[in-house]
């Protein structure tokens, strides 16, 4: 071989090994670019974090306000439930008596006319009038009216 064949495939080699070199230094170049960008985008995630930690903060507070404020609502409609249920049973109570002291009335009322079966009018009617004449009479009694 020549000598300038030998120095051309030398100067081929050596522009070769240069330009993988350089292909080399430029992909590892991009490579530390692109993990730097991710490093920066880490960093801007780290800091967006850090200024949004107030508000997850007041988001939090906010939530476990609601949440008392819903257990204190649930405790007052349990105490308003059973306040209902009380007045409930009272009101039960008051009307059974209520009813009992009605009966105790008309059974009074049918001893009285089963007693004297005339009204205060001398006028013996159905048992209807004659209760609503014998109530109508205690009525004019307590008011003081003495018409018979």
């Amino acid at each position: 071989m020549e000598t300038s064949t030998i120095i051309w495939i030398v100067v081929i080699v050596v522009v070769l090994i240069a330009l993988i070199a350089a292909a080399m230094a430029m992909s590892s170049k991009a490579k530390q670019r692109k993990h730097e960008q991710r490093r920066e985008e880490a960093e801007e995630k780290r800091v967006q974090v850090a200024r949004d930690e107030s508000t997850v903060r007041e988001r939090e507070a906010e939530a476990a306000k609601t949440d008392a404020d819903a257990r204190r609502a649930r405790a007052d409609a349990d105490a308003k439930r059973a306040e209902a249920e009380r007045l409930d049973a009272q009101a039960q109570e008051r009307s059974h008596t209520a009813a009992m002291s009605r009966e105790g009335q008309h059974e009074q009322l049918r001893e009285a006319d089963q007693i004297d079966p005339r009204s205060h009018d001398g006028a013996r009617g159905s048992d209807q009038e004659e209760r609503g004449n014998s109530r109508r009479g205690s009525e004019r009694d307590h008011r003081g009216d003495n018409r018979h």
